[in-house]
């Protein structure tokens, strides 16, 4: 898990959903992460359909650190840093909640 928006959802980073993820991406890098959403009010998962096009190993669950940050102009981002790159610093839009 990335993060929790204050409405309560849940951030995290995963595989694309129509592919899935392999065993040997495990042990390799894979190229892209998908940001999935769980919405408790919903009982589902939304995933943004744009990934992070960044290389990063699959299993390394520690290796993220996040933030949010909003605004009344300009909605909610997730700020999100990959510890072993010191040039990896993303931003991604959040959907505001259906």
């Amino acid at each position: 898990m990335l993060a929790v928006t204050s409405d309560g959802r849940l951030l995290a980073f995963g595989a694309d959903p129509q592919t899935g993820i392999t065993k040997q991406a495990l042990q390799q890098p894979v190229a892209s992460f998908r940001l999935w959403i769980w919405n408790p009010h919903l009982a589902g998962w939304q995933v943004l359909s744009s990934p992070l096009r960044y290389t990063a190993n699959e299993g390394c669950a520690f290796c993220w650190s996040a933030s949010i940050a909003r605004s009344s102009s300009s909605g909610a981002y997730l700020y999100a840093h990959y510890w072993e790159d010191g040039n990896s610093l993303f931003h991604i839009r959040i959907p505001d909640a259906r």
